[in-house]
C-alpha cells in the first residue's frame, strides 16, 4: 500500500546441488496462479527468463503463508520463512545467512522447497512510493495515529516503516491476524474507529472489519476493491489525508446547519406567537433558512484540504492502518 506495488527480482539464491534453472522452474509452478505483487512478479521475470514450469496437478493457497503445489516432479512449495517451519523444512546455514542479509535490506523473500527439503530463495525489492513519507506525516499532523499491518519479516517491514514515518509497525501478520488488531487490539486501546487502506488478497478481510476502508483501485486485487467501502482509483495516498480533512469538515457543516436550523425555527416560533411574523413571513423565513442551510452544505463542493501545520493542533482520534506491499505469501 505505500509502496509502488510493483516488485521486481533482486536476486536468486538456489541451495547446494540444485541449479538456479530448476529453482526458477519451481518457483514459476508455485507461483503460476497467484494473484499477490510477488507471484505476478516472479511471472513476469519468469517469461523473460522462459522458464519452463512443470505442469500442475493440484494447487492449495495457504493464506497469509504461501502455496503448495502438486506436479509430475513433486510437491512444491513456495512462501515465507514462517511457512517452512510450520512444515517443518530447515534451512541450510548459507540460505539462513541469506533471509537474515535480505531482510536486513527492507526486502521480500520467497522459500521455495521440493519434496520437503529447501531448494532456494528469490529476493524482490519493491520501492516506497515517493509520496507515502509526506503523505504520512499529512496524517500524523492531522492528528491521526498511523499503524503498518504486514505478513513481511519484522525486519523488512520496520525498514519500510521507518522510511514512511509510521508510528507503530506490526508484522508477520496472516489475514486474520491483521482482523484481530483492527477489531480487538485497538478497541482495547480506545481506537475503535479505524480507517484500513490496503491492496492485496491478504487485506480483504481487514477491509472488511474496519470501521472504515479505503482500496488501492490501480494496483488492488479485485477482492480488495469489492470489501473496500471507498477506492482510491488512481492508487494517490495523497487522497487520504484530504478525505479525512474533508470528513471532518463535513461533521462541522452538518452540526453547524442542525444549530442554525433550530435557531431559525426557535425564533420563528417566538416571533410567531408574539404575532409579529404571519403566515406569508412565516413561510419566507422558513423557505430562506432552508436556503441557508443548503447554501452552507455547498460550500464543501469548493473544499481544499491544506496540511495541518503540527499534530499538536489536533487531539488524536481515528487510527490508519496500511499494508506494506511485499511478504512471501499466495
Amino acid at each position: 500500500t505505500i509502496t509502488v506495488g510493483k516488485p521486481e527480482v533482486s536476486a536468486v539464491f538456489p541451495a547446494k546441488e540444485i541449479a538456479e534453472s530448476e529453482l526458477w522452474s519451481w518457483t514459476a509452478a508455485v507461483e503460476d496462479r497467484s494473484e499477490h505483487p510477488l507471484g505476478k512478479a516472479i511471472r513476469r521475470k519468469a517469461r523473460e527468463l522462459k522458464v519452463k514450469a512443470p505442469e500442475l496437478t493440484n494447487f492449495t493457497l495457504i493464506p497469509g503463508r504461501g502455496i503448495e503445489v502438486e506436479t509430475a516432479e513433486g510437491k512444491i512449495l513456495g512462501g515465507s520463512a514462517e511457512l517452512m517451519r510450520e512444515k517443518g523444512i530447515g534451512l541450510p546455514e548459507e540460505l539462513e545467512k541469506e533471509v537474515a542479509a535480505q531482510f536486513s535490506l527492507g526486502r521480500a523473500i520467497i522459500l521455495v522447497a521440493k519434496d520437503g527439503k529447501a531448494a532456494g530463495l528469490i529476493s524482490l525489492a519493491d520501492v516506497m512510493r515517493a509520496d507515502a513519507a509526506e503523505v504520512v506525516s499529512d496524517i500524523e499532523a492531522a492528528g491521526v495515529k498511523t499503524f503498518l499491518l504486514t505478513g513481511d519479516h519484522q525486519e523488512a517491514a520496520a525498514a519500510i516503516a521507518k522510511q514512511a514515518g509510521v508510528s507503530v509497525c506490526k508484522a508477520n501478520l496472516r489475514p486474520e491476524d491483521k482482523v484481530k488488531v483492527i477489531t480487538e487490539e485497538l478497541p482495547a486501546q480506545g481506537l475503535a474507529s479505524t480507517l484500513m487502506v490496503g491492496d492485496g488478497l491478504n487485506d480483504a478481510p481487514a477491509l472488511k472489519a474496519a470501521y472504515v476502508s479505503l482500496a488501492m483501485g490501480g494496483e488492488g486485487t479485485g477482492l480488495a476493491v469489492e470489501a473496500a467501502e471507498g477506492v482510491l482509483v488512481r492508487d494517490d495516498l495523497k487522497k487520504v489525508p484530504h478525505l479525512l480533512r474533508l470528513a471532518r469538515r463535513t461533521v462541522a457543516i452538518i452540526k453547524l446547519n442542525i444549530g442554525l436550523s433550530m435557531l431559525i425555527n426557535l425564533v420563528a416560533v417566538i416571533l410567531a406567537a408574539t404575532g409579529v411574523m404571519g403566515p406569508v413571513v412565516g413561510a419566507l423565513v422558513h423557505n430562506g433558512g432552508a436556503f441557508l442551510i443548503a447554501l452552507n452544505a455547498a460550500s464543501l463542493l469548493g473544499f481544499k484540504s491544506k496540511p495541518a501545520p503540527s499534530a499538536r493542533s489536533v487531539a488524536p482520534s481515528v487510527p490508519v492502518t496500511a499494508r506494506a506491499a511485499g511478504g512471501a505469501k499466495g
